[in-house]
């Protein structure tokens, strides 16, 4: 077996490395090839290395938008504007169950709530899906209605929290989660 090419330095899924691999040893048979196989051979021949490239080229295009699922695991941590109180503390937990999706907890402290911190707690599903015209989107789903949560991957690995209809919120302070270290 032969080892795996730095084709791109993130690789989705061996089997585009694997069409890469394909299509580099064809380029080198080509030539003994001609030799070997008639016209008509060679025009069918000449179609599949055209399908087998785009192929290829797609995934690879795919995986450089699209960052590693290991990326989004992990602690987030942030504030946010409070109209009752003074501001909200938030931190938020994701982890794995597929490479796509998994489970989270979301803790939020409202910081001097009528004299007093209060706490919440909200567990359920995350998906991680990429939208073309968005980006990579982080959605939080619980079992309490109208409470899905939508965020936007940064390239910077932080976490922009989004309305509904997938704009960003506009608000005095940035409310974006910062990945936590450790």
């Amino acid at each position: 077996m032969r080892p795996r090419s730095a084709t791109s330095p993130n690789i989705f899924c061996y089997a585009c490395d694997d069409i890469i691999l394909f299509l580099y040893d064809i380029c080198k048979a080509i030539p003994l090839a001609l030799y070997l196989i008639n016209f008509t051979d060679l025009f069918i021949m000449r179609k599949l290395f055209a399908l087998l490239f785009c192929l290829a080229a797609s995934c690879a295009a795919k995986a450089q938008d699209t960052p590693p699922t290991p990326l989004f695991s992990g602690t987030y941590a942030g504030k946010a504007p409070c109209a009752d109180c003074k501001i909200i503390e938030t931190e938020l937990e994701l982890k794995y169950g597929t490479d796509t999706s998994g489970e989270y907890a979301l803790r939020d402290k409202y910081i001097g709530h009528q004299g007093m911190d209060m706490k919440s707690l909200v567990k359920g599903e995350w998906v991680r899906l990429y939208d073309p015209k968005v980006g990579v989107l982080i959605i939080l789903d619980s079992d309490v209605p109208d409470k899905t949560a939508y965020y936007l991957y940064r390239k910077d690995g932080s976490l922009a929290p989004l309305d509904k209809d997938l704009h960003k919120i506009e608000a005095a302070i940035d409310c974006s989660l910062t990945r936590k270290e450790g």
